[in-house]
């Protein structure tokens, strides 16, 4: 499927297992059907199962590009250091009240989403590529859950399992579970069974989709630029 239309959309949906679509709507507080909604999370499993069609940048190519970002803000702090004072004051004033603060919030900005990239798609160290795309449609169901909540989703929450509880000795056996803690790591789950059954290697086991969901959820650690 080439092009992502109505067919394609059916096809996706078709993917759900029965009432998840339903279930999804329900934790997004909209009413069911949704037209919106259902076009939204077919679009987004096309895209994950289609790459080539969809146009996915590899993970090496983000990598490149969140350098290119960290370089530029490099580079323009050494401009900044370098210049002398009054030159900078007479151009900030130049630009309008308050234009220091926006130069300095734009360059954490910038510096922030360098480290998300880095972190979602760090440089490949040879062997299997990283799954990037897996990341890229987590992102995507965030931010649909957004859309339609209003709020950002928050962080899954680890409890201790039953069945480690039962089997200590057994190294396998994990010892806490995620549990979701607004229904967002549900949507995951969700959305991630459907695409399973085209990507039988896709793990949508309770630690895969707890990890993906808590490291896209979790801010980057970043030293942020201080005005001069």
């Amino acid at each position: 499927m080439d092009i992502f239309d109505a067919k394609a959309q059916q096809s996706m949906l078709q993917l759900f297992d029965p009432g998840a679509v339903e279930q999804i709507e329900t934790i997004l507080c909209v009413a069911s059907p949704h037209d919106r909604v259902r076009f939204e999370l077919g679009l987004a499993l096309w895209k994950f199962l289609n790459p080539s069609g969809a146009g996915l940048a590899s993970a090496a190519s983000l990598h490149a590009y969140a350098k290119d970002i960290a370089d530029a803000v490099r580079d323009l702090h050494q401009v900044i250091g370098a210049a002398e004072e009054d030159t900078i004051s007479t151009a900030l004033i130049a630009l309008g009240d308050h234009s220091g603060e926006r130069l300095f919030r734009l360059l954490d900005e910038l510096a922030e989403l360098s480290e998300t990239l880095n972190k979602l798609f760090p440089k490949s160290a040879g062997g299997r590529p990283a799954d990037n795309d897996r990341n890229i449609l987590a992102i995507k169901l965030h931010g649909i859950y957004q859309a339609f909540t209003g709020h950002a989703a928050k962080k899954p929450y680890q409890v201790p399992s039953d069945v480690a509880k039962a089997s200590q000795l057994d190294q396998k056996v994990p010892q806490s579970i995620y549990v979701s803690a607004d229904g967002f790591m549900d949507v995951v789950d969700l959305t991630f069974r459907a695409a399973k059954k085209i990507r039988p290697h896709l793990s949508n086991s309770n630690n895969a989709i707890g990890s993906l969901v808590t490291k896209i959820l979790t801010p980057p650690k970043m030293t942020h630029v201080s005005p001069l």
